[in-house]
């Protein structure tokens, strides 16, 4: 069925049918319906080009291609058994749907929630369906916007948006390459097995986010960032060098494992992780305005910064925190730490209450420090050579043995210590003024 002859279709209402198997519709001129609907239905390739209706706009085809603006005044459907290309604008005042049996390909402008006279409204919600899904322009949504894609989607350079809700449930999300996913005005739900946002790929949130995936890429300036609470439950690695992830509200953070080299992890309220490997080497920074929880086998935060503006628990297996590794807890730090504790030219630092529990502890010209109360005890050996630890208050440490040789230095106003063979040659000093 080919119209190009006609120049136009002009009605209240429009129904085409294309019955025969086989059987394409080609609509090379106008389409309007000014009363009404338009409903089209072709058992082969459907080309559209400009379409407009004052009711519902509904095409079903095999496969299908939109080469001119599409407009609907209430909702608009298209579904294909196949492919389904957009190179021109489609709209609807409410619903847009779109479904494919195959790729949804889209390199123009798709959005619901737009009044006749090009204003917008609150009301309009897409609901994309596909097997994959590449989109080189803009799909937005004026309040919910949902994709459920078999395989990719790729969203590489591309904007997706949904003012109140975006959520996204597919095999690989792509994101990368200034790609950005969004809710200005809600939330942001994202359920698949890869995640890919670097290379300065954003995905942003006014209301919670929530991220759940096999894997997920935030490296190279890319940004994961919520104005409320933030939860990414990663099943395995989290790449965040060079990255942000950001969180107005708490955020939970579980991974296999996390590599936040030079990079950002940070919470305006309380910061909860779970991981395996923590990688926190070359300036990364780990920060909570409230209390931070991190359980890890190993913290390896050489160069790094650890920090929170309450209390600060770090349960771990291993902690390296040498090389200027700082860990500080303002309200209160306690470490537990089952293996080795290398504190080795770093700091651990409380402006309150501190609590450290170690197999072992060196702390080679690094400095322990708390303003208030402090424990300091492992079942080996502390090796405090040219280190400090301090407290302004009481102090005790208990250890196997202790080398405070080479100008190392314990003092307290109140000092009590337990340990087996002692060194404090070449200037060690112990000091207790209580």
């Amino acid at each position: 069925v080919d119209s190009s002859a006609l120049g136009g279709m002009y009605a209240g209402a429009i129904r085409l049918v294309g019955t025969e198997a086989g059987v394409g519709v080609r609509l090379a001129g106008n389409l309007a319906a000014s009363g009404g609907d338009i409903q089209i239905d072709a058992n082969g390739h459907l080309s559209m080009t400009q379409t407009a209706a004052s009711g519902a706009v509904t095409a079903r085809a095999n496969s299908a291609e939109v080469n001119g603006p599409v407009y609907a005044g209430s909702s608009l459907t298209m579904s294909t058994a196949g492919d389904l290309t957009t190179r021109q604008n489609v709209a609807a005042r409410d619903a847009l749907s779109l479904s494919a049996g195959g790729q949804l390909n889209n390199s123009a402008v798709i959005e619901a929630g737009v009044n006749a006279d090009n204003s917008r409204n609150g009301s309009g919600d897409v609901t994309l369906s596909a097997n994959g899904l590449t989109n080189s322009g803009s799909i937005t949504a004026s309040r919910a916007l949902q994709a459920t894609i078999t395989q990719t989607l790729n969203n590489q350079g591309a904007t997706l948006n949904g003012q109140s809700s975006t959520r996204i449930v597919a095999t690989t999300v792509d994101n990368r390459q200034s790609g950005r996913i969004l809710s200005q005005g809600g939330t942001v739900d994202i359920n698949a097995s890869q995640v890919l946002n670097s290379q300065s790929g954003l995905i942003s949130s006014n209301g919670a986010m929530t991220i759940a995936a096999g894997s997920l890429d935030n490296s190279q300036q890319g940004k994961l960032s919520s104005s409320s609470a933030l939860s990414a439950r990663i099943s395995g690695p989290l790449l965040n060098q060079l990255g942000l992830i950001s969180a107005n509200g708490d955020l939970l953070l579980n991974a296999a494992s996390v590599d936040n080299r030079n990079a950002e992890i940070s919470s305006l309220g309380s910061l909860t992780s779970t991981v395996s490997q923590f990688d926190n080497r070359e300036k990364g920074r780990l920060l909570a305005n409230g209390a931070l929880q991190l359980t890890s086998d190993h913290l390896n935060n050489q160069n790094g910064s650890v920090a929170g503006q309450q209390g600060v628990q770090l349960n771990l297996g291993q902690l390296t925190n040498t090389a200027t590794g700082s860990v500080y807890g303002k309200n209160s730090l306690n470490l537990a730490v089952s293996g080795a504790l290398n504190n080795d030219q770093g700091t651990l630092r409380s402006d309150s209450t501190l609590e450290v529990r170690a197999a072992s502890l060196s702390n080679n010209t690094g400095s322990i420090t708390s303003a208030s109360t402090a424990s300091v005890s492992t079942s080996g050996a502390v090796v405090n050579r040219g280190g400090q630890i301090l407290s302004d208050s009481t102090l005790t440490l208990t250890s196997a043995s202790l080398d405070n040789s080479q100008s190392g230095r314990i003092a307290s106003n109140g000092l009590t210590l337990t340990t087996g063979t002692f060194d404090n040659h070449q200037d060690g000093r112990l000091t207790s003024t209580g």
